[in-house]
């Protein structure tokens, strides 16, 4: 059975508002332990899971890039599955699946478009070539707002000045990221628990009532 929601929730709201204090304060320590406190106060199955190298997987696959070349049925969603639509479409790669390459041009070439060498791509259903500075990237579309359920790890603050000069735009955007998610967590918990007090005080109205 589920954790009380009033068992938690002070818990909850103590720690978000620290979370945000240190935000303000660049205290960037306190902030991930305060978010790391709210998820251990949630229950299992509303506890947002940690992992940068799958949070980058999702992100990632956002990316396509098309082939030139060749072409792949096209699949449609339709009520959460895919449905081939009987239709062939030019073939779209995951960008962060393909192999890219640096060919050197010839003399020319690099007389004629001004570089050294051209940045190309390796189709991966039919491995031709395709060249990158003219390839359509697409970037997938979430309706706002999306959840993943999912946060990478916080970004770890590098010695130096450049470090220093970096790391608080990358910690900023590390923690929208962890509040939004972690938000959405809770605001699933309360609603369950809301039903089952609703639930609960049906019971009890009928019961009296027999």
């Amino acid at each position: 059975m589920q954790a009380k929601l009033p068992d938690v929730n002070a818990g909850i709201v103590l720690y978000r508002s620290k979370a945000v204090i240190a935000m303000t304060c660049c205290d960037y320590g306190m902030a991930v332990i305060s978010l790391s406190s709210i998820i251990a106060l949630l229950p299992e199955d509303y506890k947002v899971k940690i992992s940068s190298e799958r949070y980058n997987e999702i992100m990632s696959d956002r990316k396509s890039i098309t082939c030139e070349f060749c072409v792949s049925p096209e699949i449609i969603m339709e009520d959460d599955k895919q449905v081939l639509t009987g239709n062939e479409i030019p073939t779209e790669c995951i960008l962060s699946d393909v192999k890219q390459y640096d060919l050197e041009m010839d003399g020319l070439n690099q007389i004629l478009v001004g570089k050294t060498s051209q940045r190309v791509w390796i189709c991966t259903k039919c491995g031709k070539l395709n060249d990158m500075d003219v390839s359509k990237i697409k970037i997938r579309r979430y309706e706002e707002p999306y959840y993943f359920g999912i946060i990478p790890y916080p970004p770890v603050q590098q010695r130096g000045v450049s470090g220093r000069n970096t790391f608080h735009g990358k910690f900023e955007v590390w923690f929208a990221i962890a509040i939004k998610e972690i938000e959405n967590k809770i605001g699933l918990y309360r609603a369950e628990y809301a039903a089952q007090q609703e639930e609960a005080e049906k019971f009890d109205e009928d019961k009296y009532k027999d």
